[in-house]
């Protein structure tokens, strides 16, 4: 069986470097990236986060108190923080060093700067126009809805500037051409959206959206499941999986490509559990969301741009890092939450995109005529 000697394979500008080696199986180490990430991937199709619904019914402030407000996204939240405590706080210090790898690669960056807010602003912006975000974006991409897909593909090209203008802002101030692309980013993006959204058309209103049933057993199995996909994927190849950092470092030139590797195997791990979900329930892969396609074009540059820029989303920053109580995760999720919320409630406000909630309550008002 092949081995390879491990240092720390997978390594951003917030982790640690393993000074140490060790020799493991590629199967084994491989695997080890895989069966985390699969189970990872589950957890967020059985806990809902593949339907974008989810966010927006949870972020729009006018849904609170009715019928139409959906806590998944919260209970998905909390029931992680729970399973990856477990994991992070009583079952790694078991293991004085990972399974598979030579050290815990552990973010230890304490620092408050600009391009954590900004970021984590923008990824609440896109987050707030499209419901998705990356982990969930790519486990829903294998059932190939066109606005998923647009998305998908929109995010690798705001990986792709960003880890671009990155390389620039080297060589200038830091963070100036990130801040100054981001603000062009913005400004277009608004600009985009006010040129293109269309209001819906009749046939579109006429269809009544697919019932959205809530299952706090589904969001605390789903959510489980995330935190221990999490801390298993710590414990084994001491890597956090955030899901925004895996898949923007395969646009990093900074990477060497055998690095690359692990994060390949965890996107296909990913795309596994869409199959698996696919198989079972195809609906958890359906995005039920009546916006124009240009909100998906947008918020996926701006989900893309702002994670990267930010250093995380909701797995890195939301489950790992608010788990061990990292200040720049809690500033970071405190900011894409309260984006997201404030940008979801000042659309449903004025009709922009309105999405599935506006769908309804037309069917609902056909059905009672």
């Amino acid at each position: 069986m092949t081995a390879m000697t491990v240092e720390s394979p997978y390594v951003s500008g917030d982790l640690n470097v393993a000074t140490e080696s060790k020799q493991v199986s590629k199967v084994v180490y491989y695997g080890s990236f895989f069966v985390a990430a699969l189970i990872l991937g589950l957890g967020m199709g059985i806990g809902g986060m593949t339907d974008p619904r989810r966010a927006n019914a949870f972020f729009n402030l006018f849904n609170l108190g009715t019928e139409y407000w959906d806590p998944s996204l919260l209970i998905v939240f909390a029931s992680a923080l729970v399973a990856h405590a477990v994991m992070y706080y009583l079952v790694r210090p078991l293991f004085k060093q990972p399974a598979f790898a030579s050290r815990y690669a552990i973010p230890t960056r304490t620092d408050l700067n600009a391009p954590l807010v900004l970021g984590s602003a923008l990824f609440g912006a896109g987050w707030s126009l499209t419901g998705l975000c990356p982990g969930p974006a790519m486990v829903a991409f294998i059932g190939f809805d066109r606005k998923t897909v647009i998305f998908v593909v929109a995010l690798g090209v705001g990986f792709a500037l960003q880890k671009a203008v990155q390389a620039r802002d080297s060589k200038k101030t830091p963070g100036s051409v990130s801040a100054g692309v981001a603000l062009a980013l913005t400004l277009a993006s608004g600009t985009a959206l006010y040129l293109f959204a269309e209001p819906f058309s009749p046939a579109e209103r006429a269809e009544a959206a697919a019932v959205m049933e809530f299952s706090a057993r589904n969001a605390v199995i789903g959510g489980s499941l995330i935190g221990f996909g999490l801390g298993l994927g710590l414990i084994l190849v001491g890597e956090v999986l955030g899901m925004s950092g895996v898949v923007s470092g395969l646009y990093s030139p900074s990477i060497a490509n055998t690095e690359k590797a692990s994060r390949i195997v965890v996107v296909s791990a990913l795309f596994l559990a869409g199959l698996i979900l696919q198989y079972f329930d195809p609906s958890k892969l359906t995005n039920h969301m009546h916006r124009a396609d240009s909100f998906y074009v947008v918020g996926g540059l701006l989900v893309g741009f702002g994670t990267s820029m930010a250093n995380g989303c909701t797995s890195g920053h939301g489950i790992s890092g608010c788990t061990r109580l990292s200040a720049r995760s809690i500033v970071a999720v405190c900011t894409f939450f309260a984006t997201n919320m404030i940008m979801s409630t000042v659309l449903f406000l004025f009709q922009v995109g309105s999405g599935w909630q506006t769908v309804l309550y037309s069917a609902l008002s056909e059905h009672s005529v």
